[in-house]
């Protein structure tokens, strides 16, 4: 739903009445009660009288003053405890005597005008909205899924040239020239980004962003991409297990989970930002940071280095446990450089979805089909199928065979490297190679697979640069081989 739209059933309270002419420049209150247990309040009013110039202002009080006055621009608004609308405070809404203003700056003195205000009290947060970027049908989107603003610890120059926490709306500008469909802002344990977010969304209509937390905890940090109110990091900070549970109610409540940067080491560099060693298969989570883009670039270009996720997705894997891998910039200054690794879309998650929404992002990502960029090239597309005797299936899904059944991979790839390397893998272990010669826009791979073990194994691809640097990879199709 909208944020600035209304519930979709009668209202708790409606209040009418007339205005005449000795009404002309007077402020008029209409007080009304909300109960307590009431989180957010919508209005919607009209009045009649405007073919003869009337016109009728609005604004809100609160049992504790003042809530907002948005004058003549807006018929409708909502508050709460997470966003407002623009014009209107976002706080609580306390239970007492609350007054809608009206302000009357014309009305003429032979005139009458009839008002009706109606008010809903929810007992939830109104959210963002949930916005479809139009013409966009289904297909491959481009993102970057760990950001960070001046609403935790982004930071970029002022005009004056100092450091400032960096305002939001520099994120998303930059997200939008670097050609990406869909970003999250993930700041750390705080949720103050979700008012600037749908401040700014009416104006970048053409991306998708969706809110998000870095559950930023002493056993680890964890990006929970879509999730819509206050995640509880001093609860999640009390043990791994009590970080487990918090993450799994986010997931309950739509929430995306991200197992960020499990490589780095932990410490007083960076307190909390590694992982134990096991932890992925230990806990539920829906993706793995594969490459943190500030990660490589700090550790001067390392995608596979001991800092990396990627041993850590290999090993979840290896366990049986299906996890998209994720590849994030962890941008902390949209002003970088943006060839550089760490700058925003430098790495990219690509996403199939059905169209370019935040539900259909989401399900995208849900999906595993999807594919990890390291180079940021726009239009680039990796999708991985298995063929078996019963069809096709894609990155993310699995394909039941017995032993002695013909299976092939096929790799379908656009705007891959000059002179890449496709490894062809399975489990952690290159099955073959090649080299191919991509001066063609598009290419088509096929291998056959043979010789394989009854149990359950991922397939994927990696694309290799001539100096053998990652450039890219897919997502894995999931196998099982069943006895004859």
């Amino acid at each position: 739903m909208a944020l600035d739209d209304v519930p979709k059933r009668p209202a708790d309270l409606v209040l009418e009445g007339e205005l005449r002419g000795e009404d002309h420049r007077r402020i008029r209150l209409l007080p009304f009660e909300v109960p307590n247990g009431v989180e957010s309040l919508a209005v919607r009013f009209d009045y009649d009288g405007k073919e003869t110039k009337t016109v009728i202002d609005i604004g809100l009080n609160g049992p504790k003053g003042f809530r907002g006055w948005s004058g003549g621009n807006k018929s409708q608004f909502q508050i709460g405890p997470l966003v407002a609308t623009p014009s209107y405070l976002v706080g609580q809404v306390d239970p007492g005597r609350w007054e809608l203003v009206l302000g009357i700056p014309n009305i003429r003195a032979e005139s009458k005008a009839s008002y009706r205000a109606e008010i809903w009290m929810e007992k939830r947060q109104y959210l963002p909205k949930e916005r479809r970027v139009e013409a966009r049908e289904a297909g491959w989107f481009r993102g970057d899924l760990h950001l960070h603003t001046g609403h935790s610890d982004g930071s970029c120059k002022s005009q004056a040239g100092k450091r400032i926490p960096c305002p939001l709306f520099k994120t998303v500008q930059q997200a939008v020239d670097q050609g990406l469909d869909f970003i999250s802002i993930t700041e750390h344990n705080t949720i103050s980004h979700l008012q600037a977010i749908h401040e700014i969304e009416g104006y970048f209509d053409q991306i998708v962003v969706l809110p998000g937390v870095e559950l930023t905890t002493f056993w680890g940090h964890v990006n929970l991409v879509g999730v819509m109110g206050h995640v509880d990091y001093v609860r999640a900070s009390k043990s791994p297990d009590d970080l487990q549970s918090v993450v799994e109610a986010a997931r309950q409540s739509g929430a995306y989970a991200i197992l960020n940067h499990p490589g780095l080491p932990s410490g007083e560099a960076c307190m909390g930002c590694g992982w134990s060693p096991g932890i992925e298969k230990a806990y539920n989570f829906d993706g793995l940071e594969v490459v943190n883009g500030g990660a490589v670039r700090s550790t001067f270009g390392q995608v596979e280095g001991p800092f990396s996720g990627f041993g850590h997705w290999v090993a979840a894997l290896s366990a049986g446990r299906s996890m998209t891998a994720i590849g994030s910039s962890d941008n902390h200054d949209p002003t970088q450089i943006a060839e550089t690794m760490g700058a925003i879309g430098r790495p990219a998650t690509v996403v199939f979805a059905t169209e370019l929404s935040a539900p259909a992002i989401m399900t995208g990502l849900r999906s595993g089909r999807a594919f990890v960029d390291l180079d940021g090239v726009k239009g680039r597309i990796l999708d991985l199928r298995l063929n078996g005797p019963s069809g096709a299936v894609t990155m993310g899904s699995s394909l039941s065979i017995t032993k002695d059944m013909a299976l092939s991979a096929t790799l379908s790839a656009v705007n891959l490297p000059a002179d890449a390397t496709v490894q062809w893998m399975r489990d952690g272990e290159e099955m073959f190679s090649e080299s191919v010669n991509s001066r063609e826009n598009n290419v088509e791979l096929t291998i056959r697979l043979t010789e394989l073990s009854p149990g359950t194994h991922a397939v994927y691809v990696i694309v290799r640069k001539d100096s053998g640097r990652i450039s890219a990879m897919t997502n894995p199709v999931y196998l099982k081989v069943l006895q004859n």
